[in-house]
């Protein structure tokens, strides 16, 4: 059974800002996550220290060298609730 990958609007607005090739190396990993859910592990997936939230979640994703991160978390209705992005160069959203 599938995972549902849901886009909150911070994070929508900063994935459609970026390149289309971007875009597609975060999409395959977004569709292992859809596959895999909670299931999946590093080095896609890791669990954040020190978050106020419990089981806050970080995404991993390499493009060309340059790693992105994706801040999300799992809920009861088996969705990936997908909340900021950004890379290691200081792009927020």
């Amino acid at each position: 059974m599938t995972w549902e990958i849901v886009f909150h609007r911070e994070f929508e607005v900063w994935f459609f800002d970026l390149d289309v090739d971007v875009q597609t190396s975060i999409a395959m990993v977004l569709d292992v996550l859809e596959e895999q859910g909670a299931a999946l592990g590093r080095p896609y997936v890791d669990t954040l220290k020190g978050s106020i939230l419990t089981n806050m979640k970080e995404l991993r994703v390499q493009h060309d060298g340059d790693p992105y991160r994706i801040l999300f978390a799992f809920d009861p209705q088996r969705q990936a609730v997908l909340l900021v992005g950004g890379n290691k160069r200081g792009d927020k959203g």
